[in-house]
């Protein structure tokens, strides 16, 4: 706190006389002088009324000292208060600089709060104008949420009146069970009765499972039969053997009476034609019930046109009652007579010296082919041979011919087109279908025969499919809903017996001209005979 400040009374100076007439002496001198000259103020002082003054001046100045050491004292505290206050300020500054800091802080915080505040109040306007739609929306929900109240009063009206039919389906389902029993335990029986007439039934089997087999069995067969008449048709043949060719040929395809090329392979054909047709009319045929062809099979045949799988059950009931040893049996008696009917029609053909070989190996042929098509008689959709043909039909190839080549040792080598003919048919195979007709409308008879020992050999389609077919081996299909092909039929064209025809058709025009030179002649001598005899 501030000091009071103290003023002293004034002093009246009295002037004391001078001792000019004393003359200055040396110190000692000067201080006596000084004591009396004291003295002699004092004195002339106190003479004047001085001594009350002075006596108030000491007075005054005991006061005076005593407010001065009081004046002191409070200065003392005044100093320490002083002190105090600097360090408070020094202390105050400090606290002010770091509330500077603090202030700074604090500022750009604000700042931020300012940026976040203008931030979030623009979120807030978004989210207003939200709330808003959301008002929208709520009110739009309001006002459905009432439709879906109605519709749901409207619903349990009508569950209440659903409730109440339910009651009387439940009534009417009651009676409906008691039916129902009454009718399972019909099924029942007549589940029992078709387990039984089930057993009485052989198990077909499924033509999917047997398509690649049967495929791959049925090509080798084709390729064997290849092979086969290869081996002994496709040779030159001794002239005295060419001079007793058939007239009638056992097919339409021409047979020119010589060892040319295409005389070997219209021999070759003709044996395949021959054979493929065989093997339809005996041992490609779904029952083998006697040793040729009967009633029961033509029957099932007409019934498979009808109702397939009435064939199929009867099929399997037959097969289940026969015995496989007696349906080898008969099968071997059915290939036997297609071997005899093969060797009968194609035997005139061979060389003289082969014709019990071939006979033997014809017999072996048709017994592998009589045990490849027994498992197909078990196909549920029945496997039968196609022998109509159309241009467009998939299930007809064109039969590969030999092309003749030279061996080193001068033989003719037909392995070339054996294999030719062996890729074609395993390659040509497949799962196509095709569901055309035939010419004939009908699929799958063989082409009904004469009696035993006639060959009814497929005849060259007609003219009007623009080149001339001459079917040599049977197609094998499947009768089910698409008619699935197990292999492929083949056939000659006109192009590939055009060469051969012409060559027969030179031939009988040698033989008449040399009938009419041979008539001509026995003219001419007759009529020198009758000249000689008249003369």
């Amino acid at each position: 706190m501030p000091s009071a400040r103290v003023t002293a009374p004034p002093v009246t100076a009295t002037k004391l006389p001078s001792n000019s007439s004393h003359p200055k002496t040396n110190g000692l001198n000067d201080s006596e002088d000084a004591v009396n000259g004291f003295i002699a103020l004092v004195t002339n002082y106190c003479a004047n009324g001085g001594y009350e003054k002075l006596k108030g001046l000491l007075k005054d100045h005991e006061a005076l000292k005593k407010t001065l050491n009081d004046k002191e004292i409070a200065n003392q505290e005044n100093l320490k208060s002083i002190a105090s206050l600097t360090q408070d300020v020094k202390n105050n500054e400090v606290q002010l600089s770091r509330s500077k800091h603090e202030v700074g802080a604090l500022t750009k915080e604000l700042e931020d709060l300012k940026a976040n505040n203008r931030k979030q109040s623009g979120q807030l306007q978004q989210s207003r104008k939200d709330m808003s739609q959301l008002l929208e929306d709520f009110k739009e929900k309001e006002a459905e949420v009432q439709r879906h109240h109605d519709s749901i009063s409207e619903l349990e009206k009508s569950t209440k009146e659903y409730e109440q039919e339910v009651e009387a389906l439940k009534a009417s389902l009651e009676a409906e069970k008691k039916t129902l029993s009454a009718q399972n335990d019909k099924i029942q029986a007549l589940k029992g009765r078709l387990e039984q007439l089930e057993s009485f039934s052989i198990q077909m089997v499924d033509c999917t499972t047997i398509q690649e087999t049967g495929n791959a069995s049925l090509g080798s067969i084709f390729d064997a039969a290849y092979k086969l008449m290869e081996s002994f048709l496709f040779q030159d043949v001794a002239q005295a053997t060419l001079n007793k060719f058939p007239l009638d040929a056992p097919t339409k395809i021409p047979l020119p009476a010589s060892n040319t090329l295409p005389a070997r392979q219209m021999r070759l054909a003709t044996g395949l034609a021959v054979l493929g047709h065989a093997l339809g009319r005996h041992i490609f045929q779904p029952l083998y019930i006697s040793e040729d062809k009967d009633g029961l099979t033509a029957s099932m045949a007409k019934v498979l046109d009808d109702n397939p799988e009435l064939e199929t059950h009867a099929r399997g009931v037959v097969l289940n009652l026969l015995d496989d040893d007696i349906l080898v049996a008969k099968g071997q008696a059915r290939a036997q007579k297609a071997a005899m009917e093969v060797s009968r029609n194609v035997k005139t053909l061979l060389p003289a010296k082969m014709g019990d070989s071939f006979d033997k190996n014809l017999q072996l042929f048709c017994n592998q082919a009589l045990e490849t098509w027994l498992p197909l008689q078990r196909v549920a959709d029945r496997v039968m041979v196609e022998f109509s043909y159309t241009e467009s039909s998939e299930e007809w190839k064109e039969l590969p011919i030999p092309s003749g080549t030279t061996t080193n040792n001068g033989q003719i080598d037909g392995s070339s087109s054996a294999k030719q003919a062996k890729n074609t048919s395993r390659h040509s195979n497949g799962s196509s279908s095709s569901s055309q007709p035939g010419p004939s409308g009908q699929r799958g008879s063989a082409p009904g025969g004469s009696s035993q020992g006639q060959s009814s050999i497929p005849r060259p389609a007609s003219s009007n499919l623009g080149n001339h077919v001459y079917k040599v081996w049977p197609a094998i299909i499947v009768n089910d809903d698409d008619v699935t092909l197990l292999h492929h039929g083949f056939f000659l064209t006109e192009e590939q017996v055009k060469e051969a025809r012409e060559e027969v058709a030179k031939g009988e025009t040698e033989r008449r001209e040399n009938r009419m030179r041979t008539r001509r002649n026995t003219d001419a001598n007759r009529t020198r005979s009758s000249t000689s005899f008249l003369a």
